[in-house]
């Protein structure tokens, strides 16, 4: 009988009823003793030696682990985190006068300031070389340079857009608009030459989308004949594939705000009704889907190792471990 590590490797970590007995013998434990001692061991072995919380039981391929409350004077959701896991933005209430602008804070808490000054701000997101953010303003897409001071509108127009997301690359974004059947469609733009296309034209709603972390695909929520769910088809817009089976309408709940773990083992959402809302977690294709975070909202994840996300209008940091099968 062996003990095997959790980590994928298949690596035997110790032959546990050919050492134990032995060790335990010579100190004159007896035989329950060394059962307990046997699953004790077993315990800390698959749990990596670190606790994931109590959302994770039954799945050690993706755990949050170590959460802590960031403490921020006002109401925060949204949160996206810099590649290398320093800074965030995220779009936050005022508690002066209740208008939403963005902001950006240091990972520790610190340095928090506003990045916009106008009302209505939302759905922020970094360019993959953190120079900039592009978000949601009224119905209209901008960027901001990190610190507020560069301000550039990247549409104008009578449609409403939305959830703006930047490719790994920095030359495209992706975002929603209800710009021809006032539904709402997933579309996509190359920043040089603001030429714009249409990815879907579902008769429903398509909203929230994201990039995969290779840039090769794009994770979007659709609300059709009633159900919502997390589809995901190429950057092309091409192969179109459902990955959640929701059969809830939107009045019940909302599945929406899909994003890729770094390594692309994972693909994380948010389910939401009026009672509850959770993170989830589901695999590329299809199966495992699980709940990652009660009571969590939106999340994102660095390639350092940490995540974000905000519960309730509260913002969490926490450590992160994904792995494959």
């Amino acid at each position: 009988m062996k003990a095997r590590d959790y980590d994928g490797s298949g690596k035997t970590i110790v032959k546990l009823c050919e050492i134990l007995p032995l060790r335990l013998k010579e100190i004159g434990i007896h035989t329950s003793e060394l059962i307990v001692a046997i699953l004790i061991v077993l315990i800390l072995i698959g749990c990596g030696h670190r606790s994931p919380t109590e959302d994770n039981k039954g799945s050690a391929r993706l755990a949050i682990l170590d959460e802590r409350q960031m403490d921020l004077p006002l109401y925060a959701w949204g949160p996206k985190l810099s590649t290398d896991g320093k800074r965030i933005v995220f779009a936050g209430r005022n508690p002066w006068d209740g208008s939403n602008s963005i902001w950006i804070v240091d990972e520790n808490g610190s340095n928090l300031q506003p990045l916009t000054n106008a009302p209505n701000s939302y759905d922020p997101s970094w360019f993959p070389n953190e120079d900039k953010i592009i978000f949601e303003c009224g119905g209209d897409l901008f960027t901001v340079d990190t610190t507020g001071q560069s301000i550039e509108q990247i549409t104008a127009n009578w449609f409403w857009e939305s959830s703006p997301n930047v490719s790994p690359d920095g030359k495209t974004i992706v975002y929603a608009s209800d710009s021809l059947d006032d539904k709402g469609d997933i579309w996509k733009m190359d920043l040089e030459t603001s030429v714009a296309t249409r990815l879907t034209s579902y008769e429903g709603i398509d909203g929230c989308p994201s990039w995969s972390a290779d840039g090769r695909r794009i994770m979007y929520h659709c609300l059709v004949s009633g159900d919502d769910n997390i589809w995901v088809m190429d950057s092309s817009g091409n192969n179109k594939t459902q990955l959640t089976n929701s059969t809830e309408s939107i009045a019940t709940w909302t599945v929406v705000s899909p994003c890729e773990t770094p390594d692309g083992f994972w693909i994380v959402y948010n389910i939401a009704s009026a009672q509850q809302q959770g993170i989830w977690a589901i695999k590329p294709n299809g199966k495992n889907q699980f709940c990652l975070v009660t009571d969590g909202g939106n999340i994102s994840f660095s390639i350092s190792g940490l995540c974000v996300y905000d519960k309730r209008g509260k913002l969490f940091v926490a450590h992160y471990v994904s792995q494959s099968e």
